[in-house]
């Protein structure tokens, strides 16, 4: 069975050649493209990781290296300090991202099956709601 399919698809090759309808060879991609696709693959790589990076994450992380860094001083030995300046950093960081960021999941809001995109408030709007609901 196996041979049978074999010679029937030397047979069509064949055919196609004859008549000169064998699709062309795709051609190489461009020397730009050859040599940027390692390096396309490595940035898709290190940004999904960095895109489950949340803002307690960050924190948890930094408050983990704070730690470790001062626990393990003696054994870090002059890694010591840029662990904790890391760690600083990255428990900083993740305390002001979480101001930024939004609470919860985005949820894509429908109404009769289609998608509404509402806006959201800037941050200066926000500021000025705040304010005027202390002065109440």
């Amino acid at each position: 069975m196996a041979d049978r399919v074999h010679r029937e698809i030397e047979d069509l090759l064949a055919d196609l050649e004859r008549r000169g309808k064998l699709p062309a060879r795709p051609p190489r991609p461009p020397l730009r493209r050859r040599l940027v696709g390692p390096f396309a693959r490595l940035d898709r790589a290190v940004s999904s990781r960095f895109e489950r990076m949340t803002p307690g994450r960050a924190l948890a992380t930094g408050a983990i290296l704070v730690l470790i860094g001062y626990f393990f001083r003696s054994f870090l030995g002059p890694a010591q300090g840029p662990v904790v300046i890391v760690g600083l950093v990255l428990f900083v960081g993740g305390f002001f991202w979480s101001f930024r960021a939004p609470r919860g999941p985005r949820v894509e809001q429908r109404w009769r099956g289609r998608v509404i995109d509402v806006p959201q408030p800037t941050i200066g709007q926000r500021l000025r709601r705040a304010l005027r609901r202390g002065r109440r």
